[in-house]
């Protein structure tokens, strides 16, 4: 439901021009709509002035905010040119560091908040309210509830609490989903991946010398439950084997090649 600002009221009897006489009605009705006239023309120019005046008192805040920031953005020119040689300078460290180098940030400024507040409450706002009816005195009925029983009445601090309460859920909803994906991590973690994809790379082609990339392959991993600790010993690592077996072969031929040699070798002396 939209507020309305400014109300000009329809035209009424006025009572004090009748005062119960019935004599001469037409021509006191003619004096009461002409009066009711005058007061609808006066709330009308009340009304313009007072745009008018929020129409000034807009465009001096704004001249004051054009003036705030031309004035800034002199000042950003007037530095630009230290600040090029000051990069040149020195280390990059040194803008963000210098001169709150083991201090905490804060802010100069206060920060605003409570837009709506009593005392910069707008003329029609305070129009509604010395028009409204005062709140009861209930006080005579709080010594039989905890809580005051205006407040049961007519809380102020209403939409405050019930913004609170809703950041408050806010809150703990947002704690909850940082749990569950906390939770699914460390499952991830436990389970482990069933496959590894390497990184691809560029690489030179043996063949034709060209700077090739290298996709991306997927390794599977093979996963192994230890039920016994005697056991360990028995298990078969088939992808450690190969690698293994392949470096210990020629290892081997190596070493018989040399056993050969020497066998011959002396076997060539025997015979001299």
């Amino acid at each position: 439901m939209p507020f309305d600002q400014r109300v000009v009221e329809t035209r009424g009897d006025i009572d004090d021009v009748f005062q119960e006489n019935k004599q001469n009605i037409l021509q006191k009705t003619a004096v009461s709509n002409m009066i009711g006239v005058l007061e609808q023309l006066n709330k009308i120019s009340l009304f313009a002035a007072e745009i008018f005046t929020d129409i000034l008192e807009t465009t001096e805040t704004n001249n004051k905010r054009i003036k705030t920031v031309r004035s800034r953005l002199q000042n950003i020119e007037q530095r630009v040119e230290p600040t090029e040689k000051m990069l040149l300078v020195n280390a990059p460290s040194y803008f963000y560091d210098n001169p709150y180098t083991g201090k905490e940030w804060q802010r100069k400024d206060p920060l605003r908040g409570l837009l709506f507040r009593r005392d910069r409450a707008h003329k029609s706002v305070n129009r509604r309210r010395e028009v409204g009816l005062p709140a009861p005195d209930l006080s005579e009925m709080d010594g039989i509830s905890s809580v005051p029983c205006i407040k049961k009445y007519s809380d102020s601090n209403f939409f405050m609490n019930e913004w609170l309460e809703a950041e408050k859920k806010k809150m703990e909803e947002e704690k909850a989903k940082r749990r569950e994906k906390k939770k699914k991590r460390k499952k991830r973690k436990r389970q482990g991946a069933d496959k590894i994809t390497s990184i691809e790379r560029w690489v030179y082609d043996p063949i034709t010398g060209k700077k090739v990339k290298k996709k991306a392959t997927e390794i599977a991993v093979k996963k192994y439950e230890l039920t016994d600790s005697n056991a360990a010993a028995n298990l078969d690592f088939e992808s450690a084997d190969r690698g293994v077996s392949k470096v210990a072969a020629m290892a081997n031929r190596k070493e018989e090649a040399k056993i050969i040699k020497k066998q011959q070798k002396a076997a060539k002396k025997e015979t001299i």
